[in-house]
């Protein structure tokens, strides 16, 4: 054991900052030889896959981010700066190529990844998700060319509370694993994987998303995730939520701090008409 004990790390907080702040804080201390202690969500080990041992937690209603400020002054900014707010000691793990190794996809075509959601927002309802029609559109344009996976939890599909995956705020099912069952069954969902490598929830999206350098993700948790993992992150963000709030937050923009995570160009958009036709441009 180290004789070098850093601060407890308390990363009982939004997904978003799970992924950035005190995933880079922790491996941070991590490579500078220190006993890293800390407290996590449930199913964040494999995030956290260079730490031996890590206390998982529940999250409540009342885990919010308060490290940094929320406001559009701080971590919302486009420009943030990460090492400003936490620290030189801040450094990204290397997560994409430790899940590249021993890899079981064994894809004929490059992969594309669909990381999305329907979830309740600020205790309303869903506004940052692609819907079906956008869905459609994806599936049917890329799918020649790529192999698709599509992530989105359901809480329909599980029996217990803790598969891998764990969130404070409730999904909403909404018809997209019936598209894909009905009309694309070539499109690969994390729940068939699952099912065939017999690995939990994170555990899958770790696995998926390192083998693919495509991404269309949607403002949130997700997006920060996907920017680990990609070299073009695609960001969708509704153009008019709840305040407008997520729409205004820089954070979600293309060319946005987030490409610091993995070295990722980062693309922002706010209409689908526009996400597609930039993916088509870029990738076909």
């Amino acid at each position: 054991m180290s004789d070098k004990i850093s601060p407890h790390i308390y990363a009982m907080y939004e997904w978003s900052w799970v992924f950035s702040d005190f995933l880079g804080t922790a491996y941070g201390y991590h490579i500078n030889g220190y006993d890293v202690n800390i407290s996590c969500p449930y199913g964040s080990k494999p995030f956290f896959y260079f730490l031996d041992n890590i206390k998982q937690e529940k999250l409540t209603q009342d885990c919010y981010y308060t490290r940094t400020d929320h406001s559009t002054n701080s971590v919302y900014r486009k420009d943030f700066n990460p090492k400003d707010a936490w620290g030189d000691i801040w450094t990204m793990p290397p997560i994409k190529q430790y899940y590249q190794k021993d890899n079981p996809i064994n894809n004929q075509k490059p992969i594309l990844v669909v990381n999305n959601k329907h979830t309740m927002e600020w205790y309303k309802k869903p506004y940052n998700f692609l819907d079906l029609g956008v869905l459609k559109s994806i599936f049917s344009l890329f799918g020649d060319k790529y192999d698709i996976y599509y992530i989105r939890h359901n809480k329909e599909f599980h029996l217990d509370d803790f598969d891998g995956y764990h969130d404070n705020v409730d999904t909403v099912p909404f018809g997209d694993y019936d598209l894909i069952e009905n009309e694309f069954p070539n499109v690969v969902t994390i729940y068939d994987f699952m099912k065939d490598y017999n690995l939990d929830y994170n555990e899958s999206q770790c696995v998926i998303m390192s083998k693919s350098d495509k991404h269309i993700s949607v403002s949130g948790g997700n997006a920060v995730l996907s920017s680990l993992f990609s070299k073009d992150n695609v960001i969708y963000t509704h153009p008019n939520d709840w305040k407008n709030t997520a729409v205004t937050r820089g954070i979600w923009h293309t060319d946005s701090w987030l490409s610091l995570l993995n070295n990722s160009a980062i693309y922002g958009v706010n209409d689908f008409h526009d996400l597609v036709g930039l993916c088509e441009d870029m990738w076909l």
